[in-house]
């Protein structure tokens, strides 16, 4: 995962957590889903086509998504520390 389309897909999940923080009974919805989504290219469009498309499981999904890039990222940046 690219650096900018993970950090579009946080900023996206940041507003949404900010959402339901601030708005009394909101709810994540697909649409919410799908702006996340968005942000993750390639990744999420493969995910749609060859995954069961119920709304949890896209969620949890796009979720690992983001924190595998995550993972990736502070794992990279360790090493990078390491070196230096």
């Amino acid at each position: 995962m690219r650096g900018d389309d993970l950090h579009c897909g946080l900023k996206k999940l940041n507003k949404i957590r900010n959402d339901c923080a601030h708005v009394r009974n909101r709810q994540i919805t697909e649409e919410d889903l799908e702006s996340i989504g968005q942000c993750l290219g390639e990744n999420y469009r493969e995910f749609l086509e060859r995954e069961n498309k119920e709304f949890r499981y896209s969620l949890l999904n796009v979720l690992s998504m983001l924190s595998a890039g995550l993972s990736a990222l502070i794992e990279a940046l360790e090493k990078k520390r390491k070196t230096t």
